[in-house]
């Protein structure tokens, strides 16, 4: 069991990390009248194209129904369009980005392109083995462990192997609906 110094650590340490994430965005965001939060799902949706409500939840590491509620919200801005699915299947719902929701997204990758000179690929790759041995250790996948893994750290895991698959290859939209990368 970790000592109380341990678990501070780690506490702040995800801290430390979620204040740099809101820094790093906030400028972009506030520019188009968003939340951060509101960015990330822009950036996914540009990163993988279009997606349906729960691919892109899952992506997002979001609820279904939180989800739903905050591209509602976009799709009012006029970030976002919402359309049926596949041969009209009434209970798919897609979402795609408007010119203005794909300029948000690319300048929240030109942010991140100022960023990037800060970290070396060395020093990403050597932070997602870290933060990789990190998650391994906290959720190892035995038995019942594995299926908690699923459902209480969601957006942490995929992160983190979101993360490990883009230092060995690129993620694919493909991949994601298949949950090979979630």
């Amino acid at each position: 069991m970790a000592t109380r110094q341990e678990q501070n650590a780690l506490w702040d340490a995800v801290d430390a990390i979620h204040r740099y994430y809101e820094e790093l965005f906030r400028p972009v965001a506030s520019a188009f009248s968003l939340t951060v939060g509101q960015l990330k799902v822009l950036h996914t949706l540009h990163r993988f194209g279009a997606l349906t409500v729960g691919e892109l939840a899952g992506a997002v590491g979001m609820a279904r129904t939180n989800m739903s509620s905050l591209c509602k919200k976009l799709c009012k801005q006029g970030f976002l369009v919402r359309h049926r699915g596949k041969a009209g299947d009434e209970r798919q719902v897609v979402l795609e980005l408007t010119p203005e929701g794909e300029s948000a997204a690319r300048q929240a990758d030109s942010q991140l392109d100022l960023a990037a000179p800060a970290l070396r690929e060395a020093d990403l790759v050597s932070l997602t083995e870290e933060l990789s041995a990190l998650a391994e250790t906290l959720f190892p996948e035995t038995g019942e462990t594995a299926k908690k893994k699923k459902r209480i750290p969601d957006a942490a895991v995929r992160m983190l192997d979101r993360a490990k698959s883009v230092i060995k290859e690129k993620t694919t939209k493909q991949e994601l609906q298949h949950g090979k990368a979630i």
